[in-house]
């Protein structure tokens, strides 16, 4: 994968989601909260790693942000941040191949309010087909998306409701 911000882990682990299928785990990291500088370095990582990935990706994956461990970037900061992504959106490729997402948002309500909204923004702006479940630790969002697997037989979800697994 290409140079890895500072701000950001990102693993890949091509057979590591349900049914063998990738997982993609994007982790905030760092004392600081992020910027909208750092946000668009972590969007060309997610461009890189579309790339040196292109044919496991293809077959599809499931995408797992964990922000149980984000220092909160102020509430001024945030309309900036969504920006990046909307003038900057994750490649075509990816977005195609995504099978379900999950979003980590921690034990406490206010933070899993505060991320909920964020994610409902992002969603707005890049017209995100899929609906994100939330949970509280990744082994909750592996959980939620093995059952949503084993539910569907596959992760097309539709917009309408999303989920919280504690």
């Amino acid at each position: 994968m290409g140079q890895m911000p500072e701000g950001y882990r990102i693993t890949f682990d091509a057979t590591g989601g349900p049914g063998g299928i990738g997982r993609v785990v994007v982790a905030p990291r760092g004392s600081t909260a992020p910027t909208s500088r750092d946000f668009s370095k972590f969007l060309y990582s997610v461009t890189a790693l579309a790339e040196d990935h292109k044919e496991d990706l293809g077959r599809g994956f499931v995408a797992i942000f964990d922000s149980s461990e984000l220092v909160f970037p102020s509430m001024l900061s945030i309309p900036q941040i969504i920006s990046v992504v909307r003038d900057q959106p994750p490649p075509a490729s990816l977005r195609a191949s995504t099978r379900a997402i999950a979003v980590v948002a921690g034990d406490s309500r206010w933070n899993q309010m505060i991320v909920a909204n964020v994610v409902d923004m992002i969603a707005a702006v890049t017209k995100l087909a899929l609906v994100p479940v939330f949970a509280s630790s990744l082994d909750a969002a592996d959980k939620m998306l093995r059952y949503e697997a084993s539910r569907t037989g596959n992760f097309a979800t539709s917009v309408g409701a999303s989920a919280i697994c504690n």
